[in-house]
């Protein structure tokens, strides 16, 4: 940051304002130390809130920097002479490590809070719902609260809000470290769990301890204790073989993936559709096939079995995507058997580029994408490899209300044959003027003169299109017969020079 924005961002969260000139002079003073970061200004002016000035804290800030700097470096004096990237992350750690120690003498309670979040995966958004079982707190408001502190001492910051509406969390990268190393120094309590259930049995506390502890909580919540009938609280669902990895409890993946419900039918992948997210499955099921890759040492026979498994299970996937009719797939979503994002997690799977052309263009025109689809739909386009194919559905995604131009473009410049892309880009410009010069200049470009001549016709017809740079473009068409269509079409612009024509 500037110092005058550094300076603004001091005074709006300490809510303090620096009114005078010593109160200014110190603020400079620690801002310049700690390389004008926002997040290290955010946490200082926490602390300001709560009662330090300025120069109390940069003369802690100083001391505890050095300290930071010891652990690495074998003379402060070295400090000076670091690259000043290395020096702001010093400075940061500095200012992180004050940030906790003050939380310990006011808060213990809530720096533990703190601490369990490094068990989350990273940038994932946490809701009330989530915090309740990861702080084994059964009051919502009592959660609500302990959010609403941690966010406001910046060791949280505001994640994407549910479609319901209610507030998320996320936690920074560098807060995420903080938070796993306090776990990793012992700061929780873990209860004792069943040893016969977990292979670390005799270590009274570790990081994978923590992820199985947080998973005992969430199986009280489930229907006899099984993983398939648990709650959708739009988090557990997709992170729980992603827990059970971490805590190193794969067998209990292995189980999961093969466990059968009443109807003979896979348990895991009932509950996965169920919530409109058999995409889940299919991502565990790659989980489970890489775990039981890694066990072939230690259990070859286990191994190869789990693999012949999880083969099946791949291939009767692929076998049902390939033979899913577009037709049905589009009626399931009409009548609400599906949701948009159920069909769509079936058109991720597909291999063949005409379905998966077909399946995109028919949920474009019978469906809305909301912006997650949208950019799902982008991603898949991007690996088909017909040039043709791929222009046509992006000259249909560029029509849809709220479609994201940038991203389109990214794509449509990547496209190798010129006209290909000279026609994709004059679709967006018809949507969007400000991509009519560089649709110009790839159609220029084009080296058939008749394709070439095509394009620059239908440019001639999109609204505020340039006249005098069109006019430009027509000497260039040696035949005459494509030059006389360029030219009648540029006659017919409002406000063209039919003189100059």
């Amino acid at each position: 940051m500037s110092e005058d924005e550094a300076v603004d961002l001091a005074q709006q969260k300490s809510e303090l304002p620096l009114n005078n000139n010593a109160q200014i002079t110190d603020f400079k003073a620690f801002a310049k130390a700690v390389g004008y970061l926002p997040l290290a200004i955010d946490l200082a002016a926490n602390q300001v809130r709560d009662g330090l000035s300025w120069s109390d804290l940069q003369l802690e800030f100083e001391a505890e920097r050095q300290a930071v700097a010891l652990e690495i470096l074998d003379s402060f004096e070295e400090f000076e002479y670091l690259p000043l990237e290395e020096q702001r992350r010093y400075s940061l750690q500095a200012c992180f490590n004050l940030s906790l120690l003050r939380l310990k003498e006011k808060k213990p309670k809530l720096l533990k809070q703190f601490a369990w979040l490094g068990i989350l995966p990273e940038d994932v958004n946490l809701t009330i719902s989530v915090a309740k079982v990861l702080w084994d707190i059964r009051k919502p408001i009592i959660v609500k609260r302990a959010l609403i502190d941690l966010r406001q001492r910046s060791f949280l910051t505001d994640g994407v809000a549910t479609i319901e509406g209610e507030s998320t969390y996320r936690v920074h990268d560098l807060m995420h470290d903080l938070a796993r190393n306090l776990i990793e120094d012992g700061i929780l309590e873990l209860r004792n769990l069943d040893s016969s259930r977990k292979s670390l049995q005799g270590i009274t506390y570790s990081f994978p301890l923590a992820h199985c502890e947080f998973l005992e909580r969430y199986q009280e919540l489930a229907t006899d204790g099984s993983w398939y009938s648990l709650p959708n609280d739009g988090y557990i669902h997709r992170y729980l073989t992603w827990h059970l990895e971490q805590g190193e409890w794969t067998e209990e993946i292995h189980s999961l993936l093969q466990r059968e419900d009443s109807k003979g039918r896979n348990a895991w992948f009932e509950a996965c559709e169920k919530i409109g997210q058999p995409a889940i499955f299919i991502e565990d099921v790659a989980r489970g096939w890489r775990l039981a890759e890694k066990l072939y040492k230690q259990d070859k026979a286990r191994a190869i079995g789990l693999q012949a498994r999880y083969a099946l299970i791949t291939a009767t996937l692929n076998s049902l995507v390939g033979n899913l009719p577009i037709g049905m797939m589009t009626e399931c979503v009409k009548h609400n058997y599906w949701s948009v994002e159920q069909a769509w997690t079936y058109v991720e799977q597909m291999q063949d580029e005409t379905k998966i052309v077909g399946a995109i263009r028919t949920l474009i025109h019978h469906f809305h994408l909301s912006k997650t689809l949208f950019q799902s739909a982008v991603d898949k386009v991007c690996e088909i490899q017909d040039e043709y194919r791929q222009a046509s559905v992006l000259k249909e995604l560029a029509t849809l209300d709220g479609a994201d131009f940038d991203k389109l473009l990214s794509i449509v410049r990547k496209i190798q044959d010129e006209s290909k892309r000279a026609s994709v880009l004059s679709e967006l410009a018809k949507l969007n003027r400000d991509y009519f010069d560089e649709a110009l200049s790839v159609t220029r470009e084009i080296q058939d003169e008749s394709r070439r001549a095509f394009v620059l016709t239908e440019l001639a017809t999109l609204d505020g299109a340039d006249f005098d740079k069109l006019l430009s473009t027509t000497p260039e068409l040696q035949s005459e017969s494509n030059r006389a269509d360029m030219l009648s079409e540029l006659v017919t612009l409002d406000g063209a020079d039919s003189t100059n024509c």
